[in-house]
């Protein structure tokens, strides 16, 4: 989808099997959650907010915002999305990468749930907001509907360690291509 994101790889720390990132920040550049600026008003506030800085920051908030009804994630509060400041102006820089996405792609789902997987999706919602796609379909523009274009015959590429089962994968693939055409 060419976007801003962290890329995460997986590996063992003390044998236990576990996703792993560089770091987005250092000594110059610092990180603040969305929810540390807007306090209320939930999502309505904080696009407000998004737009007012500018039609950049407002694009990169939607692309997050499209990305997460794609793949479902149930955990995109106001501590896990905002901007990066830099350290000695105090003054935003830029969005903060795309990061924390592990409770996505039906992560709790059991074999079970695919036999019925639009009535389990059904069931998935947003941290912040009432339905996935009905959210952010009326807020997407061009440039979300080209991203997503992109997506429309997507697979997975197997970590070359770690797999997980090819059945879920496929699973996977083709929900993601079916939200793509929402």
């Amino acid at each position: 989808m060419d976007l801003h994101y962290v890329d995460y790889g997986l590996s063992k720390w003390k044998g236990k099997l576990c996703s792993t990132c560089l770091l987005f920040t250092n000594e110059n550049i610092s990180y603040i959650p969305v929810g540390r600026i807007i306090k209320t008003g939930g999502i309505e506030s904080v696009i407000d907010y998004y737009k007012k800085i500018g039609e950049s920051y407002y694009q990169e908030l939607l692309d997050m915002l499209v990305f997460d009804a794609v793949i479902l994630n149930e955990d995109r509060h106001f501590g896990n999305f905002g901007f990066l400041i830099d350290n000695k102006s105090n003054k935003i820089v830029g969005c903060a990468p795309i990061f924390d996405n592990g409770l996505s792609l039906l992560c709790y789902a059991m074999d079970d749930d695919f036999k019925n997987i639009d009535q389990y999706i059904q069931t998935r919602l947003p941290a912040t907001y009432l339905d996935f796609i009905g959210f952010v379909k009326p807020l997407m523009t061009k440039r979300q509907k080209d991203k997503l274009r992109k997506l429309i015959d997507f697979k997975f590429t197997s970590h070359y360690k770690y797999k997980l089962p090819k059945k879920r994968l496929k699973y996977l693939e083709e929900i993601i291509q079916k939200r793509v055409l929402e």
